[in-house]
């Protein structure tokens, strides 16, 4: 079977769907949440800050702009599953040693996440030295080898991949009749 992305489009006024984007209708405000979790206010922990227990994300970074890519399989090869990439832009605030994110039930693509400091004169790698995941509170952390600097600003890119899920958390699956009965997912 084919792989194809979700897309809905108009035709001569009507709505019309993609073979595999049945359901992108239905699960679009759960791919809003997917957006919402993976960089809801991508935002640094302070170095002073060695156990962070909060529910709502540090304030040291300002994000500026996501882009979000994902694509969706819908029963092909790879069964229901969804992967992508997010690039999260920001400004640091204050001095900090990590950036902290949400993130749930998605498997991250650990070796091809980049860190990057950026200016009008172009961009610097940022070593990541660990990515810590904790499970209590659904962060995940990226801790630099160097200070993020106050005033500066960075990118963080990172490839993720999951299983599109069966409740109505996160991004999900579901299904509809079309005009013939039958079932689509």
């Amino acid at each position: 079977m084919e792989k194809h992305e979700c897309g809905v489009g108009v035709v001569d006024g009507n709505w019309f769907r993609s073979k595999m984007a049945s359901s992108s209708i239905v699960t679009l405000a759960a791919l809003i949440a997917l957006l919402a979790t993976l960089a809801s206010c991508g935002r640094v922990a302070r170095s002073d800050e060695p156990t962070y227990t909060s529910y709502r994300l540090p304030t040291a970074f300002k994000p500026e702009h996501y882009d979000l890519q994902v694509l969706t399989h819908l029963g092909d090869d790879r069964g229901y599953a969804f992967s992508g990439r997010v690039l999260i832009k920001m400004t640091c605030l204050e001095d900090a040693n990590n950036v902290t994110l949400h993130s749930k039930n998605l498997t991250l693509g650990e070796k091809d996440i980049k860190l990057v400091q950026i200016s009008d004169a172009g961009s610097e790698p940022v070593e990541l030295k660990q990515i810590q995941y904790i499970k209590d509170n659904d962060y995940v952390v990226f801790h630099a080898a160097k200070s993020l600097q106050k005033g500066k600003r960075y990118e963080i890119s990172i490839p993720f991949e999951g299983s599109l899920g069966t409740g109505l958390l996160g991004y999900y699956r579901s299904s509809y009749f079309d005009q013939q009965r039958k079932t689509k997912v």
